[in-house]
C-alpha cells in the first residue's frame, strides 16, 4: 500500500494529492453535518427526543452547535486518525468511541442537553 501510494504522490505530484485529501476532509465533514442536521430535524421532529438546552431554540429545534461544528471537526479527526492506525487499531478506536458515545450520550441526558421519550 505504501508502495501505491508513493507512486500515486510521484505520479499526481504532491500539492494535487494533498489538495484531493483536504477536499475529500471537507466533503466528508460536510455529508457529516448535512445527515446530522437532517437526522435531527427528522427525529426531533417525531417526538423521539428533543434539545432542552440549545442555541437559539427560537429559530433552531435541534442543537445546531453540534450539527453545524463538532460532528464536522469529529469526523475530521476521526476520519485522520483512521488513516494513521493498523485493521487491529481502527476496530478498537470504533470500539472504544462507541462506548463513549453511548456514555456520553448518557451523560448529556443527565445535565438536561438531550431527552429521550418513552419510546
Amino acid at each position: 500500500m505504501a508502495a501505491f501510494h508513493h507512486g500515486l504522490v510521484r505520479m499526481v505530484g504532491y500539492s494535487s494529492f494533498m489538495r484531493a485529501s483536504r477536499r475529500a476532509y471537507v466533503t466528508s465533514a460536510l455529508l457529516a453535518s448535512w445527515t446530522g442536521t437532517y437526522l435531527d430535524l427528522y427525529f426531533v421532529g417525531k417526538g423521539l427526543y428533543a434539545f432542552p438546552k440549545r442555541p437559539f431554540p427560537s429559530v433552531f429545534s435541534i442543537d445546531i452547535f453540534f450539527t453545524a461544528v463538532v460532528l464536522p471537526l469529529g469526523t475530521v479527526f476521526f476520519l485522520a486518525l483512521m488513516k494513521r492506525l493498523s485493521r487491529l487499531g481502527r476496530m478498537g478506536l470504533i470500539a472504544a468511541l462507541s462506548a463513549l458515545a453511548a456514555a456520553l450520550e448518557a451523560k448529556a441526558e443527565t445535565y438536561g442537553l438531550f431527552t429521550h421519550t418513552a419510546e
